[in-house]
């Protein structure tokens, strides 16, 4: 977070149990206001962050990378602020990674601006880990009600504050919620 201002990179680890070469799809709904600004998927172990271009010429690319074999990523946001984007190969008794980065302006509050993770996953998570940044910032973040007891705890560094959470098999139900003070 700088000032009203937040970046939220989200990597996701998907596992495929079984014992053949699986696609998936991922769907996030972003919230009013969150634009996508970074996607990255995971291609021989490594990260390969994407391009962003117009729909049409994204297709054009897409259909021509898969003529020479090449997975591609293709992601896009569609009606309702949603991102959607295909995973694929997901390898047999093992993983893919994907990256979706976003931006958002902070709703302005009584008491600061407030920032806002939706977290809604039906399933336990593996691991999970937040680690959140307010940037040059003279009073501690406020930690929303509905997060108490989540040790979500911001600390002192630098000219900064930084909170981070770490847990396994968590079911995340609630929203991860804090408000800046201005």
């Amino acid at each position: 977070v700088r000032g009203h201002l937040a970046t939220t990179t989200l990597e996701m680890t998907f596992y495929n149990p079984n014992s053949r070469v699986l696609e998936g799809e991922l769907v996030f709904p972003l919230g009013d206001g969150q634009t996508v600004s970074g996607y990255a998927l995971e291609v021989d172990g490594k990260m390969r962050e994407a391009v962003v271009v117009e729909k049409e010429k994204g297709r054009e690319v897409f259909e021509e990378v898969v003529r020479r074999g090449i997975d591609p990523g293709l992601a896009e946001v569609t009606k309702g602020n949603v991102f959607r984007t295909r995973v694929y190969p997901i390898p047999a008794k093992g993983t893919k990674r994907v990256s979706v980065t976003f931006e958002q302006e902070m709703s302005d509050g009584e008491k600061g601006f407030r920032y806002l993770l939706p977290l809604a996953f039906e399933e336990k998570l593996k691991r999970f880990h937040a680690r959140a940044e307010v940037v040059k910032q003279e009073s501690a973040p406020i930690i929303e009600e509905a997060n108490k007891g989540e040790e979500l705890t911001f600390e002192k560094w630098r000219d900064s504050f930084v909170a981070e959470l770490t847990k396994e098999n968590y079911r995340a139900e609630k929203p991860l919620a804090f408000v800046v003070p201005k």
